[in-house]
């Protein structure tokens, strides 16, 4: 990305579906783990709805985001201290839930309209250096307090992944696997050398890497020695902490200068307000990132309630897609 002019990055540049929608899956904390995204829940994102019935698409891009694997062993790195540690049988069962069928890619595949295309990005699981006990990988144990083990463990799981995604035939004409995503939003030092091996060997299967960083997280200012093909930047902003809506466009003055694009959160809870979703949108074009990059996440809630409890903030949020 350091080779690029100052200015957000595209998703023209890079020959992609712009607004990639983040989906949680197997979500910390529910009662009802997202394993399991039928045709239905997934209308919502993939079409826009008038009286429950698609009048235009919405979403064309989606990052599938692991947060659990079995009920209780935590993937994602934000919950490893609540949960137990993420073990080679739950990075296998992630693998096989996305390819169940009926569901999640198939179900993403059967909504495409005909002769269109939906593109999907994955995230790689985290390999927590507190894990010693990973699993057997080749006949030998894992223990990722070693570096050499993490990345090993990397690498075999995006190649079980992609031996599984290439025998999928079904998913071709309207799946497009576009990458991988880093799923931590920072880079401590302890994971720049697995970063930037993990960058390299995505880019040796001709897929693009991604990355979501935290405005001022680790690694953040580091970003262009990683050589990621695509990142979006996020401002923390949620609209009920500390951290208020001016750093929308301390983010986008960040995008600029790394030439990134930048994440729009749209959340639920008490973290979150009733207006940081519209501030985002408003951002856009007070800041001008409309035509960069964007990410979207619904942090805590999904679309399929937006568009019951608040279609007019549904209809705000297809009008921003399509201007």
């Amino acid at each position: 990305m350091s080779t690029r002019p100052y200015g957000f990055q595209t998703p023209e540049e890079l020959n992609i579906h712009n607004h990639i929608c983040i989906l949680p899956f197997g979500e910390y904390g529910s009662e009802t783990l997202e394993y399991e995204w039928s045709m239905e829940e997934l209308r919502p994102y993939q079409f826009y709805l008038v009286n429950n019935e698609p009048v235009d698409r919405m979403f064309t891009s989606f990052i599938f985001n692991a947060y659990e694997g079995r009920k209780g062993y935590s993937i994602h790195p934000m919950y490893a201290g609540f949960e137990q540690l993420a073990q080679k049988e739950d990075w296998n069962f992630i693998l096989d839930r996305y390819f169940t069928k009926g569901y999640n890619f198939d179900a993403l595949s059967l909504n495409t309209p005909f002769a269109q295309y939906t593109d999907v990005w994955i995230t790689i699981p985290y390999p927590l250096t507190f894990q010693e006990n990973f699993g057997m990988i080749n006949g030998r144990f894992y223990n990722f307090k070693s570096p050499a083990d993490r990345l090993d463990a990397v690498k075999w799981w995006i190649d079980t992944f992609l031996a599984r995604w290439n025998s999928s035939f079904h998913l071709h004409d309207k799946l497009r696997l576009k990458g991988f995503v880093w799923q931590r939003g920072t880079i401590p030092k302890e994971d720049e050398e697995l970063v930037k091996a993990s960058v390299q060997y995505v880019r040796s299967k001709q897929l693009l890497s991604m990355w979501l960083p935290y405005l001022n997280g680790y690694g953040c200012y580091d970003i262009t020695s990683f050589e990621f093909d695509v990142a979006s930047a996020s401002a923390n902003y949620y609209g009920n902490t500390e951290i208020s809506s001016e750093y929308i466009m301390h983010v986008t003055n960040y995008a600029k200068y790394h030439r990134t694009g930048v994440q729009m959160i749209a959340g639920k809870g008490p973290t979150f307000n009733a207006t940081h979703i519209t501030d985002y949108i408003d951002g856009a074009s007070t800041y001008e990132y409309d035509k960069a990059l964007i990410v979207c996440d619904f942090a805590n809630q999904n679309l399929r309630d937006l568009y019951y409890s608040n279609p007019s903030l549904y209809q705000s949020l297809y009008s921003f897609l399509k201007s």
